[in-house]
């Protein structure tokens, strides 16, 4: 078992043996011919080897090149190459042509690469050495930031502040049903649109990117703290599903001014604020004074207040 094994390896080794004798061979009698080169160069390297769009790319720019070397000359004998000959031809690339900088530098990197390549196999059919080396590629511009305009923006969140009725139920059931109970509109059960609205503001508010947006955690959150403020208790879920169930109270500190507090669950019985009963509906309240029944003294809000507020 183990001759046989040896046996493949050396037949594998003999065959490519003959087959690098064989491309040597196909080298050697290629004429002086930038045309013969070029095909050569194609056929062994990249034809097959490569995607079918960068082979074509590979072949517009080397045959760019051909033509470019012919009209200047009048031959195309690949011995005569010289560097400036590489350098005119970006120029004209670049100012006759009119292409794009990143254009220009992928046309000279196939024609580094092929004449890298003959170079290798035939060291001395270039006169001066590799035309290519020492040449530099162009600069490019300076990358523009892609960001929203103004107008764009406000688009987006005019689009988030209408979710929730893109994802309203329109049947015929629904619509019958909101009518009869005069109730509130109903959304699709896989819809998320306050979620969806929030996850939009937010990356607009911070710019954070998409991985670090999937990573976030409610614990590094913290609602109304500035970077310059001394940092206050992160957001935990327990304290979100509280402050729903709250209910919510509307103060006046001036007569065009409102304030509004959280009552916790414990303040929405007959010993919370008036008018804060099982409904736990809003009502407004003076800064100063509780309105109380006629007869008896009005306390200060501070005092009628739960503890911790």
């Amino acid at each position: 078992m183990a001759h046989a094994h040896n046996s493949i390896t050396h037949l594998d080794q003999f065959v490519a043996q003959k087959e690098r004798w064989a491309i040597k061979q196909l080298i050697a009698e290629l004429p002086d011919s930038l045309v013969a080169w070029i095909e050569c160069y194609l056929d062994l390297v990249v034809v097959g080897a490569r995607p079918d769009q960068v082979t074509r790319s590979i072949v517009l720019h080397l045959g760019r090149f051909a033509d470019f070397f012919e009209a200047r000359y009048g031959h195309e004998r690949i011995s005569t190459v010289l560097k400036r000959d590489v350098e005119a031809w970006i120029t004209l690339l670049s100012d006759g042509m009119a292409l794009a900088p990143a254009t220009v530098n992928s046309h000279l990197a196939s024609l580094s690469k092929f004449c890298s390549w003959v170079d290798a196999r035939h060291s001395d059919l270039f006169a001066c050495g590799n035309p290519t080396s020492g040449v530099r590629e162009l600069p490019l511009p300076a990358l523009e930031p892609q960001a929203l305009s103004p107008a764009q923006v406000l688009l987006l969140k005019s689009v988030c502040d209408r979710l929730p009725r893109f994802h309203e139920r329109k049947g015929r059931r629904d619509l019958a049903r909101r009518r009869a109970t005069q109730g509130a509109p109903t959304v699709h059960r896989h819809a998320r649109p306050y979620r969806d609205r929030a996850i939009v503001y937010l990356l607009l508010a911070t710019g954070l990117r998409r991985e670090e947006l999937v990573s976030l955690n409610l614990d590094q959150v913290v609602l109304g703290a500035r970077s310059d403020a001394p940092s206050k208790k992160p957001v935990t879920a327990e304290a979100l599903r509280g402050a729903q169930r709250s209910a919510r109270a509307g103060t006046w500190e001036k007569p065009h001014a409102a304030q509004r507090i959280r009552l916790s669950g414990g303040a929405r019985g007959t010993g919370g604020l008036p008018g804060t009963g099982a409904a736990g509906r809003c009502r407004r309240v003076s800064r100063s004074r509780i309105p109380l029944p006629a007869g008896r003294e009005c306390a200060p809000l501070e005092n009628s207040l739960p503890r911790g507020m």
